[in-house]
């Protein structure tokens, strides 16, 4: 099931260098995943939606991965900028116990909590039905955002399994996004090490609440705009993601947005636009 998580790191790379051009390759490859997986569920969510087959999302993944080619190879320049960014040891320390204690869970070969559940349950009626068609006694309409149910089917395999192994990269990739924010913003370690004593997302992430959590990917992209003018365009594309996998992450995007509107007009700090 893991395997074909593979498929997000190609277009989080081609994301990540086009946000982040002062970024060096360290920083790149932290936020691929971040990128790369909000990506994949964007495309799980609309083929959902439009009724389209798990062999239709095959397709789109494989086409984002070549488009992503196409672009990185694009971009390369034969002259690169180099871009030297000195990090403290104890930001890789740091990074590198969030992400090890956020797969723990993993060494239990099975999730924690009830709410795996339904989105297994969900996941396997997409795998056999094309939908959320439940048998009893869970007979009904079901409204619930289709993008995490959508990717775990495409994973295939158990569907307790790859609802598992999905919730916990999608953990993975946001602390290694909120590291690379941190880094961006001056922060060095101390982002990260207070992700770490607020262990909120951990154990949400332990209940198995892997929506709600994967939702948050969507401040990462937000999170990278800050000091500069918002791009709406994207903010509107990540909005319309980050909705297809959890409310949650929808209301902190959008009071993340409101939030930097409000200081921003209040002149506590200037936007500048890139170059």
């Amino acid at each position: 099931m893991s395997l074909g998580l593979e498929v997000a790191i190609l277009p989080g790379l081609a994301i990540a260098r086009r946000i982040d051009e002062d970024g060096d390759w360290k920083r790149h490859l932290m936020l691929s995943p971040a990128f790369g997986l909000l990506a994949c569920l964007g495309l799980a969510g609309m083929c959902f939606i439009l009724e389209w087959s798990l062999d239709t999302l095959t397709n789109l993944l494989i086409a984002a991965n070549i488009a992503a080619i196409i672009a990185i190879r694009v971009e390369l320049n034969p002259e690169p900028k180099e871009h030297k960014i000195e990090r403290s040891p104890w930001f890789w320390i740091f990074t590198t116990s969030a992400c090890f204690i956020a797969l723990t869970p993993l060494s239990f070969m099975r999730p924690m909590g009830v709410d795996w559940i339904g989105f297994a349950s969900l996941a396997d009626s997409i795998s056999n039905t094309g939908g959320f068609n439940l048998r009893d006694p869970s007979i009904g309409e079901w409204l619930y955002p289709p993008a995490f149910p959508m990717l775990a089917a495409w994973l295939g395999g158990p569907s307790h399994l790859s609802v598992f192994w999905l919730g916990t990269m999608c953990f993975v990739a946001l602390l290694l996004g909120v590291a690379a924010i941190g880094e961006k913003m001056g922060c060095g370690h101390w982002t990260i090490m207070a992700m770490l004593l607020a262990p909120a997302l951990f154990a949400k992430n332990l209940d198995s609440g892997y929506p709600t959590v994967a939702s948050q990917l969507g401040l990462i992209v937000i999170l990278m705009m800050f000091g500069q003018k918002l791009k709406w365009n994207l903010i509107a594309i990540t909005a319309l993601i980050v909705a297809m996998i959890h409310p949650t992450g929808l209301i902190y995007l959008s009071t993340l947005v409101l939030a930097h509107l409000i200081i921003a007009k209040r002149g506590d700090f200037t936007i500048t636009d890139r170059v």
